[in-house]
């Protein structure tokens, strides 16, 4: 049961959003003198689901903790289990963009781009098999410090290659992903994930 107060007469529009459920957006009548409440009672649809694996590169060894999205729609994502194995529900009818969210994670994307386009044709399908490969990468981490080894707090950490900066901001839209970075915390540690393996890197670090 829900009440929603309203403050002045007119028309409303009323929606309904619960994970996983489809949204519905109900318009109700003009509330006036004479209509001062309504009742609206709504059904909300599990919608379609989609499945699949998300695996490293050349075997079939699990990516687990990989936040699998529906693109537009971040409201609608889950996380690969232990088995690198995951379940996205509350989908309707039309074309879902799948990719998924490497950022923090020891991985990155081969090359194929994690990004598949699956057809939902009825309202209540279930896709299975939309699987997706991702290469194991490296952490990098360490501290940022003054001269005298005192902690720099909020230091930008960019990774970087030995490439110009416009190859790189070119080679980054072109794989749709900005280039790994983080922020050090109070003891000016900082950490990247998702470091691509067998490669030479620079390290850019900026501060206040």
């Amino acid at each position: 049961e829900y009440s929603l107060p309203l403050s002045s007469p007119g028309v409303y529009r009323v929606e309904f959003t619960l994970s996983p459920y489809i949204a519905q957006t109900i318009s109700t009548a003009a509330f006036s003198e004479s209509l001062p409440r309504q009742e609206m009672n709504t059904k909300l649809s599990r919608g379609s689901t989609v499945s699949g694996r998300v695996t490293e590169t050349g075997g079939t060894t699990p990516a687990p903790e990989v936040r699998v999205v529906v693109q537009d729609r971040r409201d609608l994502s889950t996380v690969t289990d232990e088995n690198g194995e995951y379940v996205l529900a509350g989908l309707s009818e039309g074309e879902a963009a799948i990719t998924l969210d490497l950022r923090n994670t020891p991985y990155t994307a081969g090359k194929t781009l994690p990004f598949k386009k699956v057809k939902i044709a009825g309202p209540e399908s279930d896709i299975k098999g939309v699987d997706f490969q991702v290469e194991p990468a490296g952490i990098v981490w360490g501290y940022v410090q003054t001269p005298n080894k005192n902690p720099v707090k909020d230091a930008d950490v960019l990774l970087c290659t030995s490439d110009s900066p416009l190859a790189q901001a070119l080679n980054a839209v072109a794989r749709q992903a900005p280039p790994i970075s983080n922020r050090s915390d109070g003891e000016g540690y900082y950490e990247l994930r998702g470091v691509p393996l067998n490669q030479q890197w620079r390290l850019y670090a900026t501060a206040e």
